[in-house]
């Protein structure tokens, strides 16, 4: 399941699956399995450039959260503003 939502200060973005699962110290630090990129360090490094950060929760056998919270700031009187302060949505990926 991917969920958005959008915070006062912050939006937060949740992928949630109920596969395998993983130990995630196994894969930190180590490039993606067709060697084109970091992965989940490439994500949390993407986070934290734009003040944000990564939270990723799996275990051998169970399924896998990360879930990624970027700030953000709005301008009084946009249009956007209301929409992000009242917005949340959930959307199954199947």
């Amino acid at each position: 399941m991917v969920t958005l939502n959008f915070g006062p200060s912050e939006v937060l973005l949740r992928v949630t699956d109920d596969g395998i699962g993983f130990d995630p110290a196994a894969v930190h630090g180590v490039p993606s399995a067709t060697g084109r990129g970091f992965g989940l360090s490439g994500m949390r490094e993407r986070a934290g450039l734009v003040g944000g950060f990564l939270v990723l929760r799996s275990a051998s056998g169970m399924g896998t959260t990360i879930e990624a919270c970027i700030p953000y700031q709005t301008r009084s009187g946009s249009g956007i503003t209301a929409y992000i302060e009242e917005a949340s949505m959930a959307i199954p990926v199947r």
